[in-house]
């Protein structure tokens, strides 16, 4: 990490937990954690294009449902058409999402390992190495996202089973994903192999888990705002300023529980990277 040339930096002065860590990104390099938050809003381009033309199209509907000029069955019909191509069109988005948060979660994974930044060649290098993890993982999940956004409710017992349906599918899957991605940064085992140890860290650290897929949640609760112009505005904000230390806290808990179920018995050499208090020995 960049350091200061007021006074000579000793062991001392590094990082002794994941906490000083996360601290240091935000002290040491400020301006490259506001650059990452830039990339991951322009990653969101795609995903924001999309949702602006499904926010006119359901306006679109509602004033012609206003003016008499469609009934409720065809407006309800109508809505259920946007909100199916929306969430067909949402698939590639979000494998170009993933790619620039490749790029960004490697930026960010030399950072918390106290390793030198090159930006270009490890934003690119994360591109290439994880590229292919990140975006089957989005590629999937948008597919899994489209099969429910597109199951139909009959009565009100299906409308609670697809509900429950949903909220397990995130509980579940995203903090599986979430650890494969993270390992895709790190280890060179195969697609599987990361995703079969992502359910057994996920088994093992459930409570602690859930509470940080929580402060993922937060984030989506923008698309309940009803104001099209203040959403735009929290969606910029939080992929600007939200979105990085999201990151850099995932990816610290991951090598907290990597740690702990994985590396201090298989990977000695990662044990505690970019941790420093192993190092420190008292006088």
């Amino acid at each position: 990490m960049k350091r200061s040339k007021e006074k000579d930096i000793t062991v001392y002065d590094l990082p002794k937990n994941r906490w000083e860590v996360f601290l240091e990104c935000y002290k040491q390099r400020f301006l490259l954690v506001l650059l990452l938050g830039a990339i991951v809003l322009l990653s969101f381009l795609p995903l924001l294009v999309a949702t602006f033309f499904k926010d006119n199209a359901d306006m679109t509907v509602y004033l012609d449902f206003s003016d008499g000029i469609m009934d409720e069955e065809g407006a309800a019909a109508a809505v259920r058409s946007n909100a199916f191509w929306f969430s067909l069109i949402n698939i590639p988005c979000y494998v170009v999402l993933s790619l620039g948060l490749a790029g960004v979660a490697n930026v960010i994974r030399r950072l918390i390992f106290g390793e030198p930044v090159f930006f270009t060649e490890d934003f690119f290098g994360g591109i290439k190495s994880c590229g292919g993890c990140f975006s089957a993982l989005a590629f999937f999940g948008g597919v899994i996202a489209f099969l429910l956004s597109s199951a139909t409710a009959y009565d009100q017992t299906t409308q609670f089973l697809l509900t429950v349906v949903k909220i397990a599918g995130v509980v579940l899957l995203a903090p599986i994903a979430f650890f494969t991605a993270a390992q895709a940064l790190i280890y060179n085992n195969t697609f599987f192999g990361k995703a079969k140890n992502s359910v057994i860290f996920f088994l093992r650290s459930v409570p602690t888990t859930l509470i940080l897929l929580a402060a993922f949640a937060l984030s989506f609760a923008i698309t309940f705002v009803p104001v099209y112009v203040v959403r735009y505005v929290l969606f910029i904000v939080t992929a600007l300023f939200y979105a990085p230390p999201l990151i850099i806290g995932w990816l610290l808990y991951s090598c907290y529980i990597f740690d702990k179920f994985m590396n201090k018995e298989h990977y000695r050499d990662l044990f505690d990277r970019g941790v420093y208090r192993a190092g420190i020995k008292k006088d």
